[in-house]
């Protein structure tokens, strides 16, 4: 009689512990879920024709803080990858970070 009670025992608690996996994985994945939302938000889609020259920022060579429609703006002097020392732009630190995320920005 003993013997059969460990063996219920033992089951019921193998029923709960599957229970607990199947609600942690199906949290899991909800999690996941949610995280990729987010960070699809935060992509874009970008289309190239063909014999476009791409060009990406290499280096940030200044920086500036200008007056923007009464609010502050940082800019950025970009150095590209498809031109030369002196083919350097000025570009808006929040567009560009938008454009290329793995851009340092540090001066």
């Amino acid at each position: 009689m003993a013997k059969d009670t460990k063996v219920e025992l033992v089951d019921m608690i193998l029923q709960v512990r599957e229970k607990t996996i199947d609600m942690l994985k199906f949290n899991l994945t909800k999690a996941q879920d949610r995280m990729k939302v987010q960070a699809d938000k935060q992509r874009y889609e970008s289309e190239f024709l063909v014999g476009l020259l791409v060009a990406e920022p290499v280096k940030l060579l200044n920086r500036k803080i200008v007056k923007q429609q009464n609010r502050m703006g940082v800019f950025g002097l970009i150095q590209w990858s498809n031109g030369n020392d002196e083919d350097v732009t000025w570009e808006d630190f929040a567009d560009l970070t938008k454009r290329f995320h793995a851009f340092v920005l540090d001066l």
